[in-house]
């Protein structure tokens, strides 16, 4: 008996402006014997309601949108070194100072939208503190942000006049490795197989008159099973993810489940891989 393997996905905002870009991704799925089922329509305001792409990102949207400083984690000897590592300033006169922001609470204190705090972040290039928790330090503005990059990669999924998503279920023969680099394509488009659905539509851009790069890259699809139940866990009801047969197969408490979406390490070490391999590697980290 084959193996069906199961991956969650969506088109991204960007691309669901396009009509043509849409029924291609049902076209190539349908061609590479990916079976697409459960298509459901959200609305930009229905993700912002329903929390989905924060719920996603974990501890990354949690960091971004923390009320202030005192919820990052920063406590560790480890956080505390990065930080002075990477800035050259002890961490706790910084604190002290006020002068660490969660993105949010940045983005209002410098009167900033989404986009331009992205610029502003990025144009300083930013430093790993701690898993889920990236800061950089706008010198002119004599702060240091956390996680700079979720306002802007979140605004146009929660735009309450925005397209929203088109989310669906993803099953396939194939091992998780073809159906990653042969079917969906690397996540640089310019880098993706022409025949998959990334590089197809990063070759047609233009003709769509869509930007596809690396963030907009046409569509998002679960790199590993573990992934694909986070991503379940995430934006379907729990009606519906308690049937997923990874999820019965782990038997494991759900909030050690949600804890593994932060887990940086083990979700890159699992893409591509399959059920059996997933399986026994979440087993040894919940030991």
């Amino acid at each position: 008996m084959k193996t069906i393997h199961r991956s969650f996905g969506y088109v991204k905002p960007h691309a669901m402006g396009s009509q043509a870009a849409v029924t291609a991704v049902g076209d190539i799925f349908e061609t590479a014997g990916v079976r697409v089922s459960g298509l459901k329509r959200l609305s930009g305001a229905d993700v912002a309601r329903g929390g989905f792409f924060d719920r996603q990102h974990g501890a990354a949207a949690r960091y971004a949108t923390a009320p202030d400083a005192a919820a990052l984690p920063l406590g560790s000897d480890g956080a505390r070194a990065a930080f002075e590592a990477a800035f050259g300033e002890p961490l706790d006169k910084v604190l002290a100072a006020g002068a660490l922001l969660p993105a949010e609470r940045a983005r209002e204190k410098l009167g900033l939208s989404p986009d331009g705090l992205l610029r502003e972040w990025a144009e300083h290039g930013a430093s790993r503190i701690a898993p889920g928790l990236y800061v950089a330090r706008l010198e002119h503005e004599g702060l240091y942000v956390a996680n700079g990059f979720h306002p802007a990669a979140r605004a146009p999924f929660a735009d309450p006049d925005g397209p929203g998503v088109m989310a669906f279920e993803l099953s396939f023969e194939m091992p998780w490795r073809d159906f990653l680099e042969v079917v969906v394509g690397d996540e640089s488009p310019a880098a993706a197989l022409e025949e998959s659905v990334r590089g197809f539509l990063y070759d047609r851009r233009d003709a769509l008159g869509l930007r596809i790069d690396r963030y907009d890259n046409v569509i998002h699809a679960s790199s590993s099973p573990l992934e694909a139940l986070l991503d379940r866990m995430a934006w379907r009801t729990p009606a519906a993810w308690r049937r997923d047969p990874f999820f019965k197969r782990l038997g494991a408490d759900p909030a050690a489940l949600e804890a593994l979406r932060d887990d940086e390490e083990l979700l890159a070490s699992l893409r591509g891989l399959g059920e059996d391999e997933a399986a026994a590697a979440v087993a040894a980290r919940l030991r």
